[in-house]
């Protein structure tokens, strides 16, 4: 399975609940948040890849391929799609964003199985709330192309990627699991 795929890591974005302090760099129980992002899914890919706002320098510590979403600048989540999608060799991919440190070692496996089991295109992590959709998911790669035409469209939305590639949800992690860190308040 992991030579079947890559693993992306949404860090583009603008933090503003962060007071526009770089959110992916910012301490989890002493570890950045996009450490525990890329460890999260360390064993389960063949290769990683940060995709990160128009100014990737910092990230250049980090073991992955850093690439800009400089298509789509400030576009959202679907930008770093597209992005993406030039870089990937694989024939999937499994997408997080970069401030979600408590998903379990095994969510890759658990994405995958689930979407050759539904023989789906994507398979993503569902929360209890439907209007919340956490940016983890596994895919086929083929699949990050429509990213492109939604944002040409003038879709932005998470939630629109995956309904435009008939992902299947799968209900198998608990809302702690699916935390996502957007203030300072929420780093303790």
């Amino acid at each position: 399975m992991r030579e079947l795929i890559t693993g992306i890591v949404l860090a583009g974005g603008r933090s503003s609940r962060m007071g526009y302090a770089d959110k992916s760099f910012a301490l989890y129980h002493g570890t950045p948040l996009i450490e525990h992002a890329m460890d999260s899914f360390q064993n389960a890919v063949a290769q990683t890849v940060v995709v990160t706002h128009e100014q990737p320098g910092a990230y250049q510590i980090l073991n992955a391929e850093i690439i800009s979403d400089s298509l789509y600048p400030g576009m959202g989540p679907l930008a770093g799609l597209v992005s993406a999608a030039r870089v990937v060799s694989t024939p999937w991919v499994s997408i997080i964003a970069c401030d979600m440190p408590l998903l379990p070692p095994d969510w890759v496996a658990s994405l995958y199985k689930h979407a050759l089991s539904a023989g789906a295109r994507a398979a993503y992590a569902q929360q209890a709330n439907p209007n919340f959709a956490a940016i983890c998911a596994v895919a086929r790669a083929d699949t990050l192309r429509s990213a492109d035409t939604l944002l040409q469209a003038g879709k932005r939305n998470w939630a629109a990627w995956l309904d435009s590639i008939n992902a299947v949800p799968w209900s198998g992690f608990s809302n702690r699991q699916l935390t996502n860190i957007n203030t300072l308040s929420e780093l303790s």
